[in-house]
């Protein structure tokens, strides 16, 4: 054997491999849509200045249009901040509605959704 067969040969399983790693490293769909949640939370923090809940509500209500037309799920917590930026609006109803939605599409809030739809409704904290 040349020296040229046997480099080919030692070679070969670096090959395979890169091959393997390189079919491991498909890229996969999110399993949410994050959209400008996670800006408009930071920035309605952390600035509220410049991200006014109206405006933060704005860009909410866009990530959950877009995320509606790509079929995708809203992140946890979505309705929920959602729903405490409409109630500090005034819009009551709406503001239930969405920690309603909240409670459904994620049971492990269930128990702090039910909370804040009680103390909005009685108007106290129990």
């Amino acid at each position: 054997m040349d020296r040229s067969t046997i480099v080919r040969w030692l070679l070969l399983p670096l090959w395979v491999l890169d091959l393997v790693f390189l079919a491991g490293c498909e890229s996969t769909r999110p399993l949410y849509y994050w959209g400008d949640y996670e800006s408009a939370v930071h920035g309605g923090l952390t600035r509220p200045g410049e991200f006014p809940p109206e405006r933060v509500l704005d860009l909410l209500d866009q990530d959950l249009h877009r995320a509606e037309a790509a079929g995708a799920l809203l992140p946890p917590g979505f309705w929920a901040y959602r729903g405490m930026l409409l109630l500090e609006s005034g819009d009551i109803d709406a503001a239930i509605a969405a920690f309603e939605t909240e409670g459904v599409l994620y049971p492990e809030s269930r128990g702090f959704m039910d909370f804040l739809i009680s103390t909005v409704t009685t108007g106290t904290e129990s």
